[in-house]
């Protein structure tokens, strides 16, 4: 039987965006978002904080610039926490990983579309609404701030963790990050924008050297950086793991000081991604104000400051301003008399609607021959779905910009995908999202009249092994024999496994 020639039809909802005619213009605006205190209520945080840092001891002041569990060990399963000072009013706090919601190992999760995905809409408004949202379930599981800003440039495609950062435009990823920030503080949950600066690839993220020339850096690296921190003033900026021309980012002066609090008058906090850190003293003096830790090797811990104090390497004065800039935050975004208190109910039949709302206005329709599209179910009677698991579940971004609990019954731990040069997911535990409805059901329920058949791997254990030659040559068959095909492919990648190796989908299971 002579194969069929299909028309291409192609849709993509996480693509690297272009200026077009149709799309919202984008002007260089550095004007405060809606959120943003005005001077006066800015003021009266500022000496409220200035006031309660008066009244703290040494030891609580250095319980406030390092977090105080490990990792592993947050409570509510979040990512970081520090300790209040009960007897002044200040709550703890608790944070969270938020790029696609809550990160929470232990609490159940909205999983929320790739971010990228939310700036291919082009949508101030829906990108405010994004951080809103994802705040609000934040602050029901008992976290008072989301670490779900990243906004570092697609500049190198093959960019492992491109899913949660917000396209190559430096002026479209500013103006969305600026309204998630403003949407996400606007629920009295504090916003952090990262990862600050140059940290656009993942292989050797801990150890590469960013070298950019002033010009280069002010224009393209930083202006997301820049029009977010002026616009929606986030309560925190995390400084990465790279060097920047030659400075560790987290110990980066020209960075950190003369850029962001002196040139944009940033008034939040600095803080440090886990494990980013690499001196105590340096650090400190070079602009940092909050150390992560990740339970090994940590830097800011009050020994180590009392010792830095000591010897004169660090100052009372410089101390004092990391306790005020924390404080401030937490005055200015209502967590310090509002605390997230945790044990609330989401909505989750309400966010999910909102989820596929956002996925509809972020799909871009790249190619469509002939007028494919929108298939006619009427008119159509055999139906191929092909390849991606879309008979089970949909693959999801991994690591810190993942909603790890729970995301699947499908399929076994990371069931053999490959990262890079690393095969397994180590803490990202299961990368499989599943569905309620699965593509293959819901085009059946869209299209009850046709068969609808389905072809691919359906190894669980193994989902990303390559095909063999007779799968291949039936999901050829099965298209031959069909009056349209769908075909899904999907691509793995995460934190901690480097950056893709091509942009092609060599492994036939893709």
């Amino acid at each position: 039987m002579q194969m069929k020639l299909w028309p291409v039809v192609a849709l993509a909802a996480t693509v690297c965006v272009a200026a077009r005619a149709d799309v919202p213009n984008f002007p260089l605006d550095f004007a405060p978002t809606s959120a943003v205190m005005n001077a006066f209520e800015s003021a009266v945080a500022h000496r409220r904080a200035d006031s309660l840092v008066g009244k703290m001891t040494l030891d609580e002041k250095l319980q406030f610039i390092h977090s105080e569990y490990a990792m592993s060990a947050v409570p509510g399963g979040g990512a970081g926490y520090i300790q209040g000072v009960p007897r002044l009013g200040i709550p703890d706090l608790n944070m969270v990983d938020s790029a696609t919601g809550s990160g929470s190992t232990s609490q159940t999760s909205t999983t929320f579309p790739a971010t990228i995905a939310l700036a291919a809409s082009w949508d101030r408004r829906l990108s405010s609404d994004f951080g809103k949202q994802v705040a609000i379930e934040l602050r029901a599981q008992g976290f008072g701030m989301g670490l779900g800003g990243g906004t570092n440039l697609a500049r190198e495609p093959r960019g492992g963790r491109l899913f949660e950062y917000l396209g190559e435009d430096p002026v479209l990823a500013g103006e969305m990050l600026a309204e998630r920030t403003d949407g996400t503080q606007s629920q009295k949950v504090i916003a952090t924008i990262k990862h600050y600066a140059g940290n656009e690839q993942e292989h050797n993220r801990g150890g590469g050297n960013s070298q950019i020339d002033e010009r280069t850096l002010r224009e393209i690296y930083l202006l997301p950086f820049e029009i977010a921190a002026r616009r929606a003033q986030p309560g925190s900026v995390m400084c990465s793991y790279n060097r920047l021309n030659g400075a560790y980012a987290c110990e980066n002066s020209h960075l950190l000081n003369d850029v962001l609090k002196n040139d944009w008058r940033f008034e939040g906090q600095v803080q440090s991604d886990w494990g980013a850190t690499h001196s105590t003293a340096n650090a400190i003096n070079a602009g940092l104000d909050e150390e992560e830790d990740v339970g090994s090797t940590v830097y800011l811990t009050p020994a180590a400051l009392k010792q830095a104090i000591a010897n004169g390497s660090v100052s009372t004065a410089r101390l004092d301003d990391m306790v005020r800039r924390k404080l401030y935050v937490m005055i200015r975004t209502g967590v310090m008399d509002d605390p997230a208190k945790g044990g609330g109910t989401i909505n989750f039949a309400a966010a999910n609607a909102f989820v596929q709302a956002v996925a509809e206005q972020s799909m871009v329709l790249l190619k469509n021959d002939n007028n494919q599209l929108p298939l006619s179910a009427g008119s159509l009677s055999r139906i191929a779905v092909i390849g991606g698991h879309a008979d089970a579940a949909v693959l999801t971004g991994g690591g810190s910009g993942n909603t790890r609990d729970p995301v699947t019954g499908s399929f076994a731990g990371c069931g053999g995908l490959t990262f890079g040069t690393s095969t397994g997911c180590s803490w990202w535990t299961n990368p499989w999202l599943k569905l309620d409805t699965p593509i293959v059901a819901a085009i059946r329920a869209l299209a009850p009249s046709a068969q609808v058949s389905f072809a691919g791997n359906s190894d669980q254990q193994n989902p990303f092994r390559t095909y063999t030659q007779q799968e291949i040559e039936q999901a050829a068959a099965l298209a031959s024999h069909s009056d349209v095909a769908v075909v899904v492919v999907a691509q793995p990648a995460g934190e901690d496994f480097g950056d893709l190796q091509s942009l092609s989908l060599a492994n036939p299971s893709n």
